[in-house]
């Protein structure tokens, strides 16, 4: 990401523009490892290390301000985050210790996701996301005994589901 991120910053500043700066929000302490490319490069870089939810939507409005490039990592953080806070608002609510996410609950979290979401499929500034990667299970019937069973059958980006198909170009390492 930060070698994408770079790159684009020096080919639009070829192009006869000023060159971008770049800002990294952090979830997991990496931004301080590549510091090096980027001031070798006489790139301007920022650091935020935050895992909350409403940091990452301001970050976005923060990186269009400034014209900026943004890079995020890990996704999977922000969306972990916004479950996790969801489940305690609702044992609160309930004064159920116990009390997790059911189905209906998605109907009120991924709309909020949908928050963020909105605001990446409009942004006019250029971000790099990263993820972890989760398994894609499926049911598969075993021939021998005939008894379902869950298998992996592939890997996404571990966040909100449907955040695989969000980017412009989508890379697993």
């Amino acid at each position: 990401a930060s070698q994408i991120a770079k790159g684009l910053s020096l080919l639009i500043a070829k192009s006869g523009k000023a060159k971008p700066p770049v800002m990294f929000l952090d979830t997991e302490g990496g931004s301080t490892f590549v510091k090096s490319v980027f001031e070798s490069a006489g790139i301007d870089y920022q650091t935020a290390s935050t895992r909350s939810f409403q940091d990452l939507k301001a970050s976005v409005r923060e990186a269009e301000g400034a014209g900026a490039i943004l890079i995020v990592d890990s996704m999977t953080h922000f969306w972990e985050e916004i479950r996790e806070a969801y489940v305690v608002a609702k044992r609160k609510r309930l004064r159920n210790d116990h009390a997790r996410i059911e189905l209906p609950d998605w109907n009120i979290i991924k709309p909020m996701w949908g928050t963020f979401t909105t605001l990446f499929l409009n942004s006019n500034c250029h971000i790099i996301l990263c993820g972890r990667a989760g398994s894609v299970y499926e049911t598969q019937e075993d021939e021998e005994t005939h008894k379902k069973q869950m298998i992996a059958a592939g890997t996404r980006m571990a966040a909100e589901k449907g955040m695989g198909y969000e980017p412009s170009l989508l890379v697993e390492m």
